[in-house]
């Protein structure tokens, strides 16, 4: 007599499933709406980074390389430390928000103050990466 072999299509079962799951995966990694949740989501991911670093507290100001922060009627942009100074880029907002004043200042002015717009600041850190100015006085003009 023959003998037959009744689990044979749990191993046909197996190996399809096996075959199937990453056909699977790749048309949905293909789909269009695989795509724009993707950019969706890596937008949000890099605006939260964004956000989270560069910021205008009570009386700091922390600048990180390439990120604008406004603070009252100006704007500025960290560019970078260059031979020792500190090199950043001026917005004054009521005249035209997109024309850069380039600053340059020493990153020891030690007790010295920096006038940049409405606005009086002194350095507390830097690096190449980023900068740290607390606000000594803001000149109201309004």
């Amino acid at each position: 007599m023959a003998k037959t072999r009744p689990k044979r299509w749990l191993a046909v079962m197996f190996i399809a499933l096996c075959l199937a799951i990453p056909f699977a995966l790749i048309y949905y990694v293909s789909t269009p709406s695989f795509h724009e949740g993707n950019e969706n989501r890596q937008q949000q991911r890099e605006s939260s980074q964004a956000a989270s670093e560069s910021r205008a507290a009570d009386d700091k100001v922390v600048l990180v390389q390439g990120d604008r922060v406004e603070i009252a009627n100006t704007a500025l942009v960290y560019k970078g430390l260059v031979s020792g100074q500190i090199c950043l880029d001026l917005y004054l907002l009521d005249l035209d928000s997109e024309h850069p004043y380039q600053q340059r200042f020493s990153a020891d002015t030690g007790d010295g103050t920096i006038h940049m717009g409405d606005i009086t600041y002194s350095v507390v850190s830097v690096n190449n990466r980023m900068v740290v100015l607390k606000i000594l006085h803001i000149m109201q003009t309004r």
